[in-house]
Parts: C-alpha cells; structure tokens; sequence
C-alpha cells in the first residue's frame, strides 16, 4: 500500500521536500485550503484569486490537532499565482527561530504517526533555543552559588511558564464546558421597587398634591374639574408619597388616568424583576445560586428568589417566558431603581465554589460586592 505523504519536485527553486498534510491558510482574512507544504513554503488553493507576484503577505497558517487547534503568524512571498489552475505558491520569508522549529516538529510528529497534545506542543515551543555555539562549561566546583542559582532561577522559571500556560488553558476549556451544561442567564432584568400607582380622577386642574409620608385616609390629591366639581384621592396606606417622572406640578391641566403619584411602604426594598424561559423553572424549583451583576453599582453572589410562577400542568413544551422576583437583602441600591441588572443562574455542583471565587476576583479588581447578609441561597418562597 502507497502513501502519499510526501512529494519531491526536481525544481531547482525548491531545497525542501513538500507534505501533502492537513494545514489550512489564512491571507488577508480569507481561509484557504492548502495543497501542500514544507519548512520553506506553501502551495494554497486560491481559487480564481490572483496575488501580486513578489508581493510579501502576512499568513496564518492553522494545524488542525485532536481537541485543539494550534496556529503560526507569518509573513511569505508570493512567488506565483495562477487563477486558471487555482493555486498560489508562496515562500516563508523573514521567519524566525521559534517558528522553524515549531514547523520541524510538527512535520515530524505527522510523519512520525503520533499525535500531539496540547501540553506537548506548549512544552515543546517553551524549550530554550540556542543561538550561539556553546562555551566549554564550567566545573561545577567552580561555579559560585550566585551562577549556580540563577541558572536554577531561570530553568524554573520556564518550568513555571509552561506549566501556567497548560493550566489556564484547561482550566478556560473546563470553565466553558461548565458554563455550557450548568448556567444559564436572565433574558433580561431590573430594579423594581414595589408601590400603587395614584392616577388622576378627572380632566381639569391640579390643587392639590401632597408628597412624603402619608397616612391611610389622607387627601393627597385634588383635581378641579373642568365642570367646577372637586375631585380628590386619598391615601390607602401608611407609606410614603412620591412624585413620577418630571413631577406634577400645582395648577397644571391634567387628564382622567395621568399617573400623579405612587405609594410605597415605607418598609419597602428594592428587587430585581428577571425574565427567563419557561424551560429554566424546573431548575430554579431544585435550587440555584444567583448572581447578580449591576452595572453601575457593584455585584450579588448570593441573591434569594422571592417568588416562582407554578409549573403549567400540560405537557406542553415549556418555552414562554416567565417573570420571577429575586431579593436584594440589605444592599443599599435605592438609587439603582429602573436600571437594568445582569442575572445569572448556576445549578451546576460547583456552584458555591464558583461563586466564592467571583467574590474573591471582584474584590481583587475592585469591583464593588454587594452581597445579601444570607448564606443560604435557597428561595424564600417557593411558591406565590
């Protein structure tokens, strides 16, 4: 059985074998196929498109690998291109070190039928590259402390380097797979605070319109109509009386349902109003932990929802969405009231461990924590 890995050319411009090997080329943000490769240069499948001969091109070249995908910057010389056969030959120009040995190595591995990893390849672009002939080493007797430590200093260092880069990038792909089974995210939400509306009775004139705390029977609103009859509302709590939007104002014209005033007990606190799909309900009913991300003011991590709709009895698929309610606890945010907010749920095992390290993360880059004085983050109620 023949395999066609490698094809050898009697070009003279050509001083390297060529692999017919799985590699893609990236050239002024169009991806292209290629036909075959070396150390030296690249033969890519343009198509119909035609490059400058001579013109030097910057290139990403992508090595497909099992999991990952490994990519090198460039810079390569368009040597000829023909649209009528579909190619475009390009020599490597101005090529580094590193990236030769990078390429060896990979064209090795494929040669060699072995499979690289993501570790092996971060290994392997982190081993020092001699540049020099080296020196007549030194015996180790003659050495001193000072030498023999910052050669130790050194090889540890890279050590370090290498073993830093394999765990941020597990660790990135372990987070997105989390994120991916586990959480899911508000489709919107707000700060609300709960409060009665107060519109006006009548067409006609404001004359009288009383604002602060209220108590339960007191006239806080009087409209003249436009037929001389008075008109007033009064005050159906104990709580207090604000103004809505610019403010109403004494002998302004208004008309029958112009919301004059809202009223909110006194005792009332912000929450957020979150919207979510139907679908999610199950999850929140098992428990999740919420977080809750306000934009301008800081972040919960521990929020605790207030309020749940019942699960619909048909066994219709669930995919409208629904409001629920998600206390604040002590946060002092009444300034935050009509702001949007961010809202997300995690039901994964790991939840309270991902929560403690967002707080330690938003503490370390000085973003403001907010948390509820509760631990617990189950509902309150689960039902309404």
């Amino acid at each position: 059985m023949s395999i066609n890995f490698v094809k050898f050319e009697a070009d003279e411009q050509r001083q390297h074998a060529r692999y017919k090997l799985p590699l893609k080329c990236v050239i002024e943000q169009h991806r292209y196929a290629t036909i075959d490769w070396s150390v030296a240069g690249v033969g890519v499948a343009t198509g119909p498109t035609v490059f400058p001969v001579g013109k030097i091109v910057p290139i990403q070249l992508q090595f497909p690998f099992e999991g990952f995908d490994f990519s090198l910057n460039m810079k390569a010389e368009v040597r000829y291109s023909d649209g009528s056969i579909g190619r475009t030959g390009l020599k490597f120009v101005e090529i580094s070190e590193s990236n030769m040995r990078i390429l060896r190595y990979v064209l090795d591995s494929y040669l060699a039928g072995e499979i690289l990893t993501v570790n092996e390849l971060l290994d392997f672009a982190a081993r020092p590259i001699s540049v020099k002939p080296r020196a007549q080493a030194t015996p180790a007797s003659e050495q001193s402390l000072a030498q023999r430590s910052a050669t130790w200093l050194r090889q540890s260092a890279r050590i370090a380097a290498a073993l830093l880069a394999t765990v941020g990038i597990v660790a990135l792909l372990t987070s997105s797979i989390y994120q991916k089974i586990w959480t899911f995210e508000a489709t919107r939400a707000v700060v609300r605070i709960d409060s009665t509306p107060v519109f006006s009775p009548g067409n006609g004139r404001l004359t009288h319109l009383m604002t602060g705390p209220v108590k339960v029977g007191e006239r806080i609103l009087t409209v003249l109509t436009d037929s001389g009859q008075s008109m007033s509302v009064v005050a159906s709590c104990d709580c207090i009386a604000e103004g809505v939007g610019v403010g109403a104002k004494l002998d302004m014209s208004v008309r029958t349902g112009d919301q004059m005033l809202s009223l909110r007990a006194s005792d009332a606190t912000p929450h957020v109003v979150a919207v979510i799909d139907e679908k999610h309900l199950v999850d929140l009913y098992r428990g999740t932990r919420v977080t809750i991300d306000l934009p301008r003011y800081g972040v919960i991590h521990n929020a605790q929802i207030v309020d749940l709709p019942q699960l619909p009895d048909q066994a219709a698929e669930m995919n409208q969405p629904v409001q629920i309610k998600i206390d604040l606890g002590d946060a002092d945010i009444g300034a935050a009231i009509g702001t949007p907010a961010e809202v997300y749920f995690d039901k994964g095992p790991l939840a309270g461990i991902r929560s403690s390290l967002r707080g330690f993360t938003d503490r370390l880059f000085g973003r403001s924590n907010l948390d509820a004085n509760s631990s617990d983050p189950s509902m309150k109620t689960a039902r309404s």
